[in-house]
């Protein structure tokens, strides 16, 4: 069995993806030497640089890829992957079985879409399904 993984761990990947694609999509707009000027500042800079449907499209891009390492590290029996990631995500769901991955995967899918409803604006819900996740308010 291969080694215990972060709860987060498709969530990490899929923030750190987002960060690359943005600051890609930055370096094209204003140049490599401005970028790297910026890049002190980019985490407060790239929330107000790229548009809602831009980073919705990044976020699907990325979502797809996170889909792909999940069913690579995963070994799971998936060989034809469709072109949208919404439908890739679904045929995971209907074919995951038990492995090392599955409950960092569906605790990263709830991060990633709380991501997803707050740029889309339709609300931030706040989903947990993991006993790890349970917090005691009283004692």
């Amino acid at each position: 069995m291969k080694d215990e993984i972060s709860f987060r761990y498709f969530y990490e990947m899929f923030k750190e993806e987002f960060r690359k694609n943005v600051a890609k999509l930055e370096m094209e707009r204003i140049g490599k030497e401005e970028y790297d000027d910026l890049s002190e500042i980019f985490d407060m800079y790239i929330t107000a640089s790229i548009t809602k449907e831009e980073r919705i499209s990044i976020y699907d891009q990325i979502l797809f890829e996170v889909c792909a390492n999940y069913v690579s590290l995963s070994e799971a029996d998936i060989t034809i992957y469709p072109k949208n990631s919404f439908e890739f995500l679904q045929i995971i769901l209907n074919n995951m079985h038990k492995n090392p991955y599955k409950e960092s995967f569906l605790l990263s899918m709830q991060f990633i879409f709380q991501d997803y409803f707050k740029y889309l604006e339709k609300g931030c819900p706040m989903l947990f399904s993991s006993s790890e996740m349970v917090v005691q308010t009283y004692r």
